[in-house]
């Protein structure tokens, strides 16, 4: 269903500490893990990381950690690096994209019409020769060029 969507999607965390009340919501297979990732796209092995380590980042933290000023300045950090990951990632990923469909849209317009393109079957200059010793050609385009 993921691939459904127009947008990129990361979804990422952890299931262990969950209370028992809400296990009965998660899929058996998504119990008690450490760490999970799902994308809707292929992610760099950096964002992986990155994403690992926000998720290791709030495992090992005491409750304290959400009045510490310093703890939250450094996961709100790692947060940035996150998201300047997945926008990098993104990014290349659109771009391949966009390279892709211009590819597959020249590949169509030959395809439709491989006379028109075929370059073997259209001489690039026509020659003749002048009594006054000069050639005169002709290019693709029809304009007279001249030799001396």
């Amino acid at each position: 269903e993921a691939a459904l969507l127009p947008q990129k999607v990361v979804w990422f965390g952890s299931s262990t500490g969950t209370p028992a009340e809400v296990t009965k919501f998660i899929a058996p297979a998504c119990r008690n893990k450490p760490f999970m990732l799902f994308a809707n796209f292929e992610l760099s092995a950096e964002l992986k990381q990155l994403l690992h380590r926000v998720v290791e980042e709030a495992n090992s933290g005491e409750l304290d950690f959400a009045w510490d000023v310093n703890k939250m300045r450094q996961l709100l950090a790692l947060q940035q690096e996150c998201l300047d990951a997945f926008q990098s990632c993104v990014s290349a990923l659109r771009a391949k994209e966009r390279a892709n469909e211009r590819a597959n849209a020249v590949a169509e317009r030959l395809a439709a019409s491989p006379a028109k393109y075929d370059t073997k079957q259209q001489p690039a200059i026509k020659s003749k020769a002048t009594t006054s010793g000069h050639s005169q050609s002709k290019g693709q385009n029809g304009h007279s060029l001249k030799r001396e």
